[in-house]
Parts: C-alpha cells; sequence; structure tokens
C-alpha cells in the first residue's frame, strides 16, 4: 500500500468538525466516488462500500466548515466531470431499501415493489411509519442510507 500526504493545520475541533470532499478512482484513475464526509469519515471510508481487494487511490479534493459548502463542491466536481444533474442529485444522497427478514437491498423503491409485486404507495406509508403500515405483504423494510456507498460515475 502506498502512502499519500495530507496536511492540514488548525484547532483539532475545527479539523475534527470539518468537512471534506473526496474522490476515489480505480485502478485505471476513473473516478468511481465523489461524496462529501466529515473528515474522520472520510479517512475510515466510514459509508463507502467497496471490495476491500479492490485497488483505489483516494484524494481529498477540498475541505469545508459545513456540509452545504461540501456538498456544492461535489456538485460542481461531478459536473466538471461530466455527470449529468439528475445522477448528480442521485450521488450526493443515496439510499437502498432493505427487507429486514431477508437482507435483500434494492437501489429504488420502484425495484422493490415490482420485485415483490407490492403496492408502491403502502411501501413509501410504510417506510415514512405512517400508521396502518407496520408491513407490507407481511414484511418489513428499511431505508439505509449508503451516502454514495460505490456509485460508478
Amino acid at each position: 500500500m502506498q502512502g499519500f500526504n495530507i496536511s492540514i493545520m488548525g484547532a483539532v475541533g475545527a479539523i475534527r468538525d470539518s468537512y471534506v470532499v473526496m474522490a476515489v478512482y480505480d485502478s485505471g484513475l476513473s473516478m468511481i466516488y465523489c461524496g462529501a464526509h466529515t473528515l474522520p469519515d472520510a479517512v475510515e471510508m466510514r459509508g463507502i462500500s467497496l471490495p476491500a481487494d479492490q485497488i483505489i487511490a483516494m484524494r481529498v479534493l477540498s475541505i469545508h466548515a459545513t456540509m452545504g459548502e461540501a456538498k456544492q463542491a461535489v456538485s460542481g466536481v461531478l459536473r466538471d466531470a461530466g455527470v449529468p444533474p439528475v445522477n448528480r442529485a442521485m450521488l450526493m444522497r443515496r439510499e437502498v431499501i432493505q427487507c429486514v427478514e431477508t437482507g435483500e437491498t434494492w437501489n429504488s423503491a420502484a425495484d422493490c415493489v415490482r420485485d415483490h409485486e407490492c403496492n408502491q404507495s403502502a411501501l413509501s406509508n410504510h417506510l415514512a411509519g405512517r400508521p396502518g403500515f407496520k408491513t407490507v405483504k407481511g414484511r418489513k423494510y428499511i431505508r439505509i442510507s449508503v451516502d454514495n456507498r460505490n456509485e460508478s460515475l
């Protein structure tokens, strides 16, 4: 493993509470991920799901005081990379649907509805925790925030 060097100077609390824009590149140096994280989460790659043996390069592109500023910077990086606006929005906040009983996951509620042949409205109400929708066709579902887990550009 080759190291990388990032120098940050400031008060410990300010550094800990800062937000970074980080990019992850595959072995061919194609960007496979770009997202905003707290600095500790970025260093630990928390919320980014990649195979343990995948060769990557990680780069901190910028540091920001607020998550809002960092997300705007991510949008700019993705725009500059040629990612269409709709895909940029999907990459910045990402959730998957998971069946509690089976552990199966879907990238969207529509995919879940299609696979389990259930009512989209019922699933939406269930996920929102509305009364009367404790299960959907006898199953429980949850949203899992993957916060840009391993989105390919």
